[in-house]
């Protein structure tokens, strides 16, 4: 029987360069990794707008992509026996001419939430609907649209802390009791849903038989460079974890890991293709 792999991968410094955001180094395994039919899953902090444009850049539009941190599912092509699965639920929805599998919560309940503990607590931190879009780009280098696309946030509020850590473990301990959760990600903190980046695999698994019906015995793979890649990298066939320029490795418990010598987009390139290299 055929072996198949689906990948699921991180992008700010893991597919993209954590500096430029470039994915240029990663292009001959992106290419290879097409040419074998496997499947290409974005799993990122990013929001459906930043997404949907590195999507058509990579030449993925008919792979579904999952935002902000697990908290939902786009499918931009869908199969009508994946519909008729998935529509019955209350998570489904029809966003921005998408179809959307919510598994986080919505960004109103979240910021609303933030502005009532601030106010009860007096924590010292800013939030991304605290900073303009030029501020934004300060803090990322983002450019002044991908600043726009990186501020329309639908089920997490990123933000910086500038209290103390007793404070922060004061903080997280609130939203647990809210059942909400905090990321730590690669330049901010990500409060959102009782969900991470795993969630969204989780979902691919349930549904690998109507998604895949084709396949063969499918192994999955992730790639992560970050804390908020671990639950992800932890529940996959195969962790790979890429060097950060800023942070140290991410802290899997997964038996089947790989770390990588290179950073960012050229690690990518590398590990992937020496997996395809396996490949009869």
């Amino acid at each position: 029987m055929t072996t198949h792999y689906v990948i699921f991968t991180d992008l700010d410094g893991t597919l993209l360069d954590h500096h430029d955001y470039s994915w240029d180094a990663a292009s001959e395994a992106l290419s290879q990794a097409k040419k074998h039919n496997i499947p290409i899953i974005l799993n990122t902090s990013k929001t459906r707008a930043e997404v949907k444009a590195i999507h058509s850049e990579l030449h993925l539009q008919k792979n579904p992509y999952v935002i902000e941190n697990g908290s939902a599912i786009v499918f931009p092509s869908i199969t009508p026996d994946l519909l008729a699965q998935i529509k019955p639920h209350p998570q489904y929805h029809f966003i921005n001419d998408q179809h959307t599998y919510v598994l986080g919560e919505s960004r109103t309940n979240l910021c609303q939430w933030l502005n009532q503990v601030k106010k009860t607590h007096s924590f010292k931190f800013e939030s991304y609907k605290d900073w303009t879009a030029e501020q934004l780009m300060g803090k990322t280098g983002l450019t002044l649209a991908k600043a726009i696309e990186s501020q329309k946030k639908e089920f997490s509020e990123p933000f910086e802390w500038f209290d103390t850590d007793k404070n922060l473990e004061k903080f997280i301990n609130l939203a647990k009791q809210k059942n909400y959760s905090i990321l730590k990600g690669g330049r901010f903190f990500h409060l959102q849903g009782a969900i991470t980046k795993a969630s969204a695999v989780h979902f691919f698994k349930q549904y690998q038989s109507i998604l895949y019906p084709k396949a063969g015995s499918l192994n999955f793979i992730a790639l992560g460079d970050n804390h908020n890649d671990v639950d992800m990298l932890n529940c996959v066939d195969l962790a790979i974890c890429i060097k950060s320029p800023v942070n140290e490795f991410p802290p899997v418990d997964n038996q089947a890991v790989i770390y990588s010598e290179d950073y960012g987009p050229k690690a990518w390139n590398k590990e992937i293709l020496q997996l395809l290299n396996n490949i009869n």
